[in-house]
């Protein structure tokens, strides 16, 4: 089990405000962490990692105490050994692939089976300055996969896959999802593509701007139990591109939907409704 409980008071753009998460989640799943800018999704990935402190509250991970303000514990990120891949990769550009793959734990038993599902054996002597963003992210997650394995399985995702193209984006979606089966990882990812969280996850987590969570099972993907408005950006081929300030969300439709036109997302299995008055 993944247990959190913690507070912690952050700056948004709206203001000052309290991140609130109280979630008992299974182990070995993946879960996808959505809502808006700013309402502390990387906060929260951070602070299970060890790289941030909350406030007060308490983590558990597969029954060891990672954090516990009331007991004043809370283990350095070097003892949670947590994956965590950043937006920007985070890889060192004085070290080749095969370095910083070994960074982790250059002696760990599995690294040649990563290497190969990571389909990187071709670039191990390249340095990272000569790689492509999507066989930089591929380095970066086969890293994280190898710290991961070397704590409690825990694997974090910072936003890793939005600066990619569709169609690595999709392989790589994929990987993930083989990848964190395979070894048997607890994977959390942030995304503000409620299709990817779809196509990914197993459970969805919903932040709210005021810092209050939500979660749900990804097959009924039920987010806050008020309504949401969207413009529709594009339909085609089935899939409806709505906008959802800030974020852009790519679902299945069922009917033709207009350019510019508004519509409701219901939180029960978000069905779309066209909405007569604009936004």
């Amino acid at each position: 089990m993944l247990e959190i409980f913690i507070k912690k008071c952050l700056k948004g753009t709206q203001g000052d405000f309290c991140l609130q998460v109280d979630l008992c989640l299974k182990s070995t799943q993946t879960i996808a962490l959505m809502g808006s800018s700013g309402v502390g999704k990387s906060t929260l990935l951070r602070t299970l990692a060890g790289l941030e402190t909350p406030d007060s509250g308490r983590i558990v991970f597969k029954g060891q105490v990672w954090c516990d303000t009331k007991k004043q514990i809370n283990l350095s990120s070097q003892a949670r050994k947590v994956g965590f891949v950043f937006q920007d990769y985070g890889l060192f550009p004085h070290l080749n692939t095969q370095q910083n793959i070994a960074f982790a734990n250059p002696k760990h038993p599995k690294i040649a089976e990563i290497i190969a599902l990571m389909e990187l054996e071709g670039l191990l002597k390249r340095p990272i300055a000569t790689l492509s963003g999507g066989q930089m992210q591929r380095v970066a997650l086969a890293r994280a996969i190898l710290r991961a394995l070397d704590g409690g399985s825990l694997l974090c995702l910072d936003e890793g896959l939005s600066a990619l193209d569709g169609r690595i984006r999709s392989k790589l979606q994929e990987q993930i999802k083989f990848l964190s089966a395979h070894f048997k990882l607890t994977t959390l990812l942030i995304t503000h593509d409620l299709l990817e969280a779809y196509k990914m996850a197993d459970t969805l987590i919903y932040l709210q701007a005021q810092g209050q969570t939500h979660s749900a099972k990804i097959q009924s993907l039920n987010l806050p139990s008020q309504s949401l408005q969207a413009k529709v950006l594009q339909c085609q081929d089935a899939q409806a591109t709505l906008a959802l300030e800030p974020q852009i969300l790519r679902l299945p439709c069922a009917k033709e939907l207009k350019e510019g036109a508004c519509v409701v997302l219901e939180s029960d299995n978000l069905t779309i409704n066209v909405l007569e008055s604009p936004l």
